[in-house]
């Protein structure tokens, strides 16, 4: 009968990441990435929607 291995590691530390700076600069890419696409998008639902209802 097999049993579980056993994990020693410590559990990771989410504090210790999120002061990461590589961490933090992926996260402001990423935000920065999700507003550059809302705007893409409701610039081409404005278009779409203008050029249809006109």
């Amino acid at each position: 009968m097999m049993t579980e291995p056993t994990d020693n590691r410590p559990p990771v530390q989410l504090e210790d990441e999120r002061k990461n700076p590589v961490f933090r600069f992926g996260q402001a890419v990423a935000g920065f990435m999700l507003v550059v696409w809302a705007g893409v998008l409701a610039l081409v639902f404005f278009l779409v929607f203008r050029f249809w209802l006109s």
